[in-house]
């Protein structure tokens, strides 16, 4: 699950959740359209590709065959 704040609030929202026992933790940040998608790997910043077909949608359709 991804949750998507304002970064000013993101203590308050790890606060509320870790309160629950939900670990959690911030992973990133949106900026602006023009500086693409990105993630770090090994200290390398690596282009993050759109997969095309998410995967999560044939599991659920086999999921939901089986009821």
């Amino acid at each position: 699950l991804i949750i998507s704040c304002r970064p000013h609030k993101s203590k308050e929202v790890l606060g509320k959740l870790d309160s629950k026992g939900i670990p959690a933790t911030v992973v990133g940040e949106v900026v602006e359209k023009e500086k693409g998608t990105h993630y770090f790997e090994n200290g390398r910043k690596m282009e993050l590709k759109h997969p095309q077909v998410d995967p999560f949608w044939a599991a659920f359709g086999k999921a939901a065959a089986q009821q």
